[in-house]
């Protein structure tokens, strides 16, 4: 069976970007100052990947920009990206509503695609009303894990642990 994966960013302007906010934040603590808040995550790395007949979306933590050419909207307005649509989709963001392109919904993504989304608990995230929202996009709505249920261990309480063992 014939698998490729493609790397659908991170946009070159907003590479750019980063690139000059790092030298800056460099700086900043090379004086002694606190360095500013970098952007959003436009550096993360979405993915698609195409076996046999399948394709899927890695969404990864992409955020939908202001712009054209930043964010979800870059990828979809790319001609460099793969053909077809994807009956796969790792929501970006944990579901988050920052992270949610209707562009991306109608020119990267099948009708009603399957959709996984990994839950955040430190930002109680996806909220109910992001599933909601991603329920009226499709029926196949998949949590990864149950926030709920499953809360992560302290730091402390797991280096404890280690330390017994």
């Amino acid at each position: 069976m014939r698998a490729e994966v493609f790397s659908l960013s991170s946009a070159d302007g907003v590479f750019n970007r980063a690139v000059a906010e790092l030298h800056a934040a460099l700086e900043s603590v090379a004086v002694g100052r606190r360095p500013s808040r970098l952007g959003p995550n436009q550096l993360c790395v979405v993915l698609w990947l195409q076996v046999g007949i399948l394709n899927v979306l890695l969404g990864a933590d992409l955020e939908h920009g202001s712009g054209n050419t930043e964010g979800w909207q870059a990828i979809v307005n790319s001609g460099e990206r793969p053909d077809g649509q994807a009956g796969v989709f790792k929501v970006p963001h944990h579901g988050s509503s920052n992270a949610d392109c209707p562009a991306c919904w109608t020119n990267l993504l099948v009708a009603k695609p399957i959709v996984i989304v990994t839950p955040y608990a430190p930002s109680n995230l996806p909220a109910s009303q992001e599933i909601a929202r991603l329920c009226t996009r499709t029926q196949h709505v998949y949590l990864t894990s149950d926030p709920a249920h499953y809360r992560l261990p302290l730091r402390e309480q797991a280096s404890r642990r280690k330390d017994a063992a």
